[in-house]
């Protein structure tokens, strides 16, 4: 079976070597490389060019002057694809030579729509920060946020209309929000396979600090898109509840370090106003959802507890001056 990887590229020069090169090497040989350069002004669309030259059989590149994100990015891969599993690197990561082949024989051994496999956090310079290797496939589900790390069957993607989205600020944690809500098969590959590299450089760190324009927006429409879609379909409520309520504690922990005061107050005030709007249950919270991560838990909780005694927002606004955004781990 044919398999699609789709790398958005952007201002990525640094690592961007290494990510392809990672890619061609893979023991699996029945692949598409998919490069997507958007707006990037580094030098990142010369080195797509000269490897597109190179190796012309296995790389399809596309070149836009829009600026799409990683979302954007991913979905415009996603529909120029045409290998029936897909997957997701980002541009300034790496894969095992055995990726692909030990997650395209989980798949097509199964009938399955995702497989998830263990993956290696390394510094800029490639020292290992951690290794995270998955309980079972449930837990993997629940802690894996982001779309690489993953392989899908297109056509699960195809038949649940899933999208990819351009939204400014954890993008990645919506669309994992929407996957659980399909109630995917899922089988965890015991391997690690996918190299994620903690770059100080990348959008993350840089252009996503400070509560980016128009994330409180997208991001609520589309939870609302989601309720809507899945209205009467809904396995578990609780869960897209929980969710949402993940998402925005990460939005305001992550991007809101050393942010003015007022700012964090304002912000506050949006994502806590639009929860109590929608009269999110936090009843899971108490408990603790199975699978997920002890110090995510303890951290959703204690806020949760805060939020119940008035004390959040002080909180929120002391964390946004404080040192405790240099402790806090991504989600």
């Amino acid at each position: 079976m044919k398999v699609s990887i789709v790398c958005g590229v952007y201002n990525s020069k640094k690592y961007l070597e290494k990510c392809i090169n990672s890619m061609l090497r893979q023991s699996y040989k029945d692949i598409e490389i998919i490069l997507v350069v958007n707006s990037s002004t580094d030098g990142s669309a010369d080195i797509v060019k000269n490897f597109e030259k190179e190796h012309p059989q296995i790389i399809h590149a596309f070149y836009t002057d829009e600026k799409l994100g990683a979302g954007g990015s991913r979905q415009f891969g996603l529909e120029h694809s045409t290998g029936e599993y897909v997957c997701f690197v980002d541009c300034d990561d790496e894969l095992e030579p055995d990726y692909v082949l030990y997650m395209a024989g989980i798949m097509s051994a199964h009938d399955i729509d995702i497989v998830v496999c263990n993956f290696e956090k390394v510094d800029e310079n490639g020292k290992t920060l951690y290794v995270r290797k998955y309980k079972d496939s449930f837990s993997a589900l629940v802690q894996s946020v982001a779309p690489w790390g993953k392989m899908f069957r297109k056509e699960y993607l195809r038949r649940n209309g899933m999208t990819l989205r351009n939204i400014p600020f954890g993008e990645d944690i919506i669309f994992t929000v929407e996957v659980y809500m399909t109630n995917p098969k899922v089988e965890l590959c015991n391997y690690v396979g996918y190299i994620w590299r903690d770059n100080p450089e990348s959008t993350s760190h840089t252009e996503l600090k400070g509560f980016p324009q128009e994330t409180f927006e997208k991001s609520s429409e589309y939870f609302e898109y989601i309720r809507k879609k899945y209205s009467g379909k809904l396995r578990n409520a609780e869960m897209l509840d929980y969710f949402i309520y993940k998402y925005y504690i990460w939005y305001l922990l992550q991007s809101g370090r050393k942010v003015e005061m007022n700012s964090m107050r304002n912000e506050y005030d949006r994502v806590f106003g639009y929860m109590k709007k929608n009269k999110l249950r936090r009843k899971l919270l108490l408990g603790g959802v199975k699978g997920e991560r002890y110090i995510v838990r303890v951290v959703l909780l204690g806020i949760a507890i805060m939020e119940k005694m008035h004390l959040s927002k002080a909180f929120f606004v002391f964390y946004s001056q404080s040192f405790l955004g240099k402790f806090w781990p991504s989600l």
